[in-house]
């Protein structure tokens, strides 16, 4: 009896064995297959796809959404603005913008909050025609300049003319469109320019040898961020995490692989690689929480407010409007705002 009992037993225990070595096998993929499908529609920025967006691109094209369950599905947007505007008005469950955009929807009521920021850039120039007699930043005063009036061009326009001992009030700001902004110093309208590649790019293009040019963000990076409402987050927080693990694989690709991911950006975005290589360096692709971005965020929700663009009276304190959980049980080591 005992002999037939140890012999029953050891069939369970071969059974056992051969049940978890066939389900190991492949275990990746059979994971992955059990994973339920969220889908996520996430608001682009057009322009800034897939040049500012790299790691959205990366993760899309290798498939690292599905792997991770993720059915993403894009809405495309005319600039950073309109995505999280539509964001906000519940179109969309994520959106991609630069910070200086969700400052502005913060200060005017929004309810969102940062995921992570996926890439800072620092691309913003001030482009003027040298056939007006400007050789050096003294030469704008009294000059038209084109921009968006109360967007992160007249912020960064503000600090550089300060850090020249001039002003907003020196210059004449025309408000422009972005199609606008090129066609005007195109076509004479304005002296100057204020604007960022790949469109700067195609400026200078355009003037051949009639212009002079000023980086002027001064080394205060741009974040393009990804936010989402706190609803969405507290429901989906498993597929925000999810979302953050794909972008982290794309990260890690790309650190891997740079001449096969700069490859997919060129040829996505069709863009002619001698204007693409030397913007390369003045991007860093980084999921990360940066101290530098709350910096950031207070300093333009501070400009705002004292140049009339807000009604709100203080600054606010943005580490409510950072969502640190998710990234944090991803990879901690890219968080590193106090909190």
């Amino acid at each position: 009896m005992f002999r037939k009992r140890t012999v029953y037993i050891s069939y369970i225990l071969f059974a056992i064995i051969l049940f978890v070595a066939f389900s190991s096998e492949d275990g990746e993929g059979k994971r992955d297959s059990l994973v339920s499908i969220e889908k996520i529609t996430l608001g682009v920025s057009t322009p800034d796809y897939p040049l500012f967006l790299a790691l959205i691109l990366l993760a899309k094209e290798e498939d690292f959404f599905k792997e991770h369950g993720l059915d993403v599905v894009y809405k495309f947007y005319p600039h950073g603005v309109a995505s999280l505007k539509a964001l906000q008005m519940d179109e969309v469950d994520m959106a991609i913008g630069a910070e200086f955009p969700f400052v502005k929807q913060s200060l005017a009521g929004g309810k969102m909050k940062i995921i992570a920021s996926i890439a800072q850039v620092d691309a913003l120039e001030l482009i003027a025609r040298k056939d007006r007699g400007i050789s050096k930043p003294s030469d704008l005063r009294g000059k038209h300049v084109a921009l968006i009036k109360g967007s992160q061009l007249e912020f960064c326009l503000d600090r550089f003319l300060i850090r020249h001992q001039l002003n907003l009030k020196d210059v004449k700001i025309l408000n422009r469109t972005p199609p606008g902004i090129e066609k005007s110093i195109l076509d004479g309208t304005a002296d100057a320019v204020v604007y960022r590649e790949p469109m700067a790019s195609k400026i200078k293009a355009g003037l051949g040898e009639n212009w002079i040019n000023w980086g002027i963000q001064d080394q205060q990076m741009f974040f393009w961020i990804i936010a989402s409402k706190d609803d969405y987050i507290s429901q989906q927080h498993n597929a925000v995490k999810r979302f953050l693990q794909t972008i982290r694989q794309a990260e890690l690709f790309l650190l891997d692989d740079p001449e096969k991911a700069i490859d997919m950006i060129i040829k996505k975005g069709n863009f002619d690689p001698e204007s693409i290589y030397p913007m390369l360096p003045k991007i860093a692709y980084k999921l990360s929480l940066d101290k530098e971005l709350l910096i950031a965020m207070e300093d333009e929700a501070r400009w705002h407010i004292e140049n009339g663009y807000s009604d709100v009276k203080e600054v606010p304190n943005y580490l409510d409007r950072i969502f640190f959980k998710a990234l944090e049980s991803v990879n901690p080591d890219s968080v590193n705002i106090i909190h």
